[in-house]
């Protein structure tokens, strides 16, 4: 599978406006499709994000349960936040585990890049197994930020993958490509 421009694209931007500014843009642009006609679409615009399953020896995983507003409820995650799109993500990988949860990695290791909303999100999810972990002071979270860490048996999380009780995409997605990969 490639990404590579075919017949459908890419389709040139005739218009640009940022209707937005703010921890997210919002930007309307105008394209020329393939077939001569004008689209209006929205984008929201953001930073890329990069998250990390850190994976003990024992099995166990460690994560982060938090309110989220925009669900209205409490949500098990991944260790992650946001990450500049032109720098090594890894580096701010490193950065998540250690300021969010207090853990040092020996060895990242990429599962995979995707996005969550290709119609309409234009930022990237860099996703990692993070591997001989050590617990080390954490270097502080970010103002009005609230999360519980709580260390579960990766075997249960698969589990509540499995069983459809798990919202947050990248933990799901790391956890899948984990066990499909044979790393837990």
């Amino acid at each position: 599978m490639s990404d590579t421009p075919g017949p459908f694209g890419p389709w040139p931007v005739i218009e640009r406006h940022v209707r937005y500014r703010g921890r997210f843009d919002v930007v309307e642009e105008r394209r020329l499709t393939p077939d001569g006609e004008i689209l209006w679409t929205t984008v929201v615009a953001r930073w890329d994000s990069v998250v990390a399953l850190p994976l003990w020896d024992d099995g166990t995983v460690t994560l982060v349960r938090q309110f989220r507003p925009p669900l209205g409820r409490v949500t098990l995650e991944v260790p992650g936040g946001g990450a500049d799109r032109d720098a090594d993500p890894a580096v701010f990988a490193a950065r998540e585990l250690a300021e969010e949860v207090g853990i040092e990695a020996a060895e990242l290791l990429p599962l995979t890049t995707t996005v969550a909303f290709s119609g309409a999100v234009d930022a990237k999810i860099h996703i990692f197994l993070a591997r001989g972990l050590r617990a080390i002071p954490s270097a502080g979270r970010d103002a009005h930020e609230f999360v519980e860490i709580v260390r579960l048996p990766f075997a249960e999380v698969y589990q509540w993958v499995i069983a459809g009780e798990l919202v947050d995409a990248p933990l799901v997605m790391a956890t899948l490509l984990v066990r499909a990969r044979g790393l837990a």
